[in-house]
């Protein structure tokens, strides 16, 4: 049995890099069909190690889905991951911002040196994508967070900072300092 199990986790690790490569090379498409059957080689039963393999799936597969602009698809995967699987969806949500800040700074330096004008468009364009993904999918998972019944204050901030942090990187500065402002200045926070 724990032969199987590190032949499962091995399919499962070499599919996440497979998709990672296709996602460093802009092929969604490829990184979406890497991730096709993930969960099925795991079954039912998930340890930790199969838990956090799978929540690194569905990241790639939320960024595939993102990159890909289908966002209705990412953010219909999010909220499955929340529905499911609330313990995970924060540690998702962080792992996605992770990976989408490096990703949209590099976009935006591209852009900046980028000489030819119909490539700084589509550059833009996979930046506003980015930017657009970034917000709302931070946003669900804090209404989320707000509609569960018996959330301290305490675990709010974690919601609350991701919030905030994916309104800085779609460089909403001003909203993103307006909602900084309680937790910086409310002395209960301090």
């Amino acid at each position: 049995a724990q032969e199987q199990l590190r032949a499962r986790l091995a399919m499962v690790q070499a599919r996440i890099v497979q998709a990672d490569m296709h996602l460093a090379t802009r092929d969604h498409a490829e990184a979406l069909a890497a991730l096709d059957d993930v969960e099925s080689i795991f079954g039912q039963s998930l340890g930790d190690d199969e838990r956090a393999f799978l929540r690194e799936a569905i990241a790639k597969r939320i960024l595939a889905y993102a990159g890909a602009g289908q966002l209705q698809d990412a953010l219909g995967t999010a909220r499955s991951l929340m529905e499911e699987s609330p313990d995970d969806a924060a540690p998702v949500v962080s792992e996605l911002l992770d990976e989408l800040e490096p990703r949209m700074e590099d976009l935006r330096f591209r852009i900046a040196v980028e000489q030819i004008p119909a490539q700084r468009g589509i550059m833009q364009q996979e930046l506003n994508q980015m930017a657009g993904f970034a917000q709302p999918l931070a946003n669900m998972l804090y209404t989320w967070a707000q509609e569960q019944p018996g959330m301290t204050e305490g675990e709010m901030l974690e919601y609350q900072l991701l919030r905030i942090r994916s309104m800085r990187m779609a460089r909403n500065l001003d909203d993103a300092l307006d909602a900084l402002d309680p937790l910086v200045n409310d002395p209960a926070h301090q």
